[in-house]
């Protein structure tokens, strides 16, 4: 048993550069057979990357080809799957006028309250001045409507340009990491499916181009993914097929880092702020209380993995755990949504960028390991577990605890109806106005 600790543990260390290489190809189908895989031969690495190479002149062909883009963001955890760098690029490169970024927030109904919604909003609108839309792909009815609506009306805006009231026909592009929704939001404001949509992680292989509108055209394209990104992060945004995973042991340690109780009740009136508040005095892990299990050593990935599998029944000939089979597991938890969670947006005073002499002097302080020479100018947020925002400079996910209830469903529903009791159109008058 220590021997295959020492084994996972050093699998551990070493797949994090591995798998810099390996996302973007698992993305483009392409791959690496197993010998290939373990050897992590340079060759493989080539071949890797020359396909995200193709892959991102897709990307750029959109890019060049749109006035606005449209990033899509998975509403539960916005900033973890915002392009930062790119967007960076694309400014540096366009210009602010060029190209019109909007931030919009999807999958909205998987939040608990509206007020979650409003603070993201307000954070992106107010503090880092790009708009900022909600919207659910699968919102049916007059609550799909009013989404369609405000989106449109986002649109129509950056169309006229400089105040005028003319409209001028626009291109635009849809864009954010795999498994988004980006697909599903063209779908839905054409009212039809007319892209093809898949949970699977790099459904979308090429660009695609739609006419919305007279005066609306909107490209799709593949999820972002590129070399150099954390393996466990790109997992855990469900960017990347498990079954594909050289070593799934990576991306759950990412995940108990990121699921560690936040200190601070944010929201008085969320109920799983206080359980996780009673969780940490109790010196239980969140992740602990969802799989019934006992407590473990902080971080330990393998004594969280050993308990679940334990818990679960996950056993190879002999008893023993599978490790490996219980690692993907919980990551399919995670990826299908059996483990409800979402984040709150970091406070104005956490908010550095890695350039300020603030954040390098914060970060040396409490990592002296951590080397502030990378990615220097993009934004990122000072670690402050206080505020719930981890070492990376990403918050926490805050688990679902309280969605064992049974009023929980309905008090979801509540919030969205009510979010939408006064935007609701009818289809008619949607469309005479659009």
């Amino acid at each position: 048993m220590s021997r295959q600790r020492e084994m996972i543990t050093l699998a551990l260390r070493s797949t994090e550069k591995q798998y810099d290489y390996e996302a973007p190809t698992r993305l483009q189908g392409g791959g690496w057979d197993e010998e290939g895989d373990e050897d992590g031969s340079w060759a493989n690495r080539r071949t890797a990357d020359r396909s995200f190479r193709r892959f991102f002149k897709k990307f750029q062909q959109v890019v060049e080809s749109c006035d606005v883009l449209l990033q899509v963001v998975d509403a539960r955890d916005p900033l973890g799957c915002r392009l930062t760098q790119l967007e960076q690029t694309i400014r540096s490169t366009y210009g602010e006028d060029r190209k019109k970024i909007v931030i919009v927030l999807n999958k909205v109904d998987m939040l608990p309250s509206r007020r979650v919604v409003d603070m993201w909003i307000h954070y992106f609108q107010s503090h880092e001045n790009i708009a900022c839309i909600p919207f659910s792909a699968t919102a049916s009815g007059a609550t799909g409507q009013s989404y369609a609506h405000e989106l449109f009306k986002q649109l129509r805006a950056l169309a006229r340009g400089g105040g005028s009231e003319d409209r001028k026909s626009i291109v635009v592009g849809v864009i954010g990491y795999p498994n988004v929704g980006k697909s599903s939001i063209i779908n839905a404001l054409k009212r039809k499916n007319v892209v093809g949509v898949g949970n699977m992680p790099g459904f979308t292989t090429g660009n695609t181009e739609v006419e919305l509108r007279s005066d609306i055209r909107i490209m799709d394209c593949p999820g972002v993914v590129s070399p150099g990104e954390d393996s466990g992060d790109v997992v855990l945004r469900n960017a990347v097929r498990v079954s594909d995973l050289a070593n799934p042991f990576a991306p759950v340690q990412r995940l108990l880092e990121r699921c560690t109780a936040v200190q601070e009740v944010i929201d008085s009136d969320d109920e799983d702020a206080h359980h996780h508040h009673t969780l940490r005095e109790s010196g239980v892990h969140p992740l602990a209380a969802i799989y019934g299990i006992g407590s473990f050593p902080a971080n330990d990935v393998i004594a969280f993995i050993h308990l679940v599998g334990l818990r679960r029944g996950r056993l190879s000939k002999g008893g023993q755990v599978d490790e490996e089979a219980t690692a993907r597991m919980i990551l399919s938890d995670w990826n299908d949504g059996r483990i409800a969670y979402y984040t709150y947006p970091p406070k104005v005073d956490d908010i550095f960028t890695r350039s300020s002499h603030d954040y390098k002097a914060l970060r040396g302080r409490l990592a002296n390991e951590v080397s502030s020479a990378k990615d220097e100018e993009a934004p990122q947020l000072v670690s402050n577990l206080e505020s719930g925002i981890t070492m990376d400079g990403l918050p926490v996910f805050h688990l679902r605890l309280s969605t064992a209830s049974t009023n929980a469903h309905n008090r979801k529903k509540k919030w969205i109806h009510q979010y939408h009791a006064e935007e609701e159109l009818s289809e008619q008058d949607t469309d005479e106005e659009l």
